[in-house]
This record gives structure tokens, C-alpha cells and sequence, in this order.
């Protein structure tokens, strides 16, 4: 493999694995948001 592949290899592994991790951040606030944007469950969780 050259480094070039390799990089691009390593660069779309590293930005697939951001979209999990921004997931595992954002489920805990849920209901905080709920109840700043005076909001229910289940439209807060529409913005998933």
C-alpha cells in the first residue's frame, strides 16, 4: 500500500467513528433541552 492510500484509509476510519462518539455526548442532554426549549421526549428526540 503507498502512504497516500493509507492516509486517506486512517482519515475516513477516524471521521467514521466521530458520528458514535457526537451520539454518546448528545443522548445525556437530551433532557436538558427538553426542558429549556420547553419541549417533550419525543420532539427532542426527533432532532436525532
Amino acid at each position: 500500500m503507498s502512504p497516500k492510500f493509507l492516509r486517506i484509509a486512517v482519515v475516513l476510519g477516524l471521521l467514521s467513528a466521530i458520528g458514535p462518539f457526537a451520539i454518546d455526548m448528545y443522548l445525556p442532554a437530551l433532557p436538558s433541552i427538553g426542558q429549556d426549549l420547553h419541549a417533550g421526549t419525543a420532539a427532542v428526540q426527533m432532532s436525532l
